[in-house]
């Protein structure tokens, strides 16, 4: 799925493409994947997912995802390359 999202401050428009999609972990959860980085939900209730390598990489890479068609992009710069999946029969992603 592609978002475009246009924002404006002080008479500047600015504009960016997320391609997001949740997919199923192994674990049974769910994962947001952004251009190949995996983020989790922060909180049962809460619109803020962050990096999954937040723990051991410390990466602060975070979204916000108003509704299912609308990720906001916080910070999507990692400080470490994309995890790598491999995707069974039934559409789960497992972490390598």
């Amino acid at each position: 799925m592609y978002f475009l999202k246009f924002m404006t401050v002080m008479s500047i428009v600015y504009v960016w493409c997320v391609d997001f999609k949740i997919i199923n972990s192994s674990r049974g959860g769910f994962l947001l994947m952004i251009n190949g980085f995996t983020f989790n939900k922060q909180c049962a209730k809460g619109k803020m997912w962050i990096c999954t390598s937040k723990g051991t990489s410390r990466c602060d890479a975070k979204v916000r995802m108003e509704d299912p068609s609308t990720v906001i992009p916080y910070n999507i710069q990692h400080n470490h390359p994309p995890p790598k999946y491999h995707v069974t029969k039934d559409g789960k992603y497992i972490k390598l």
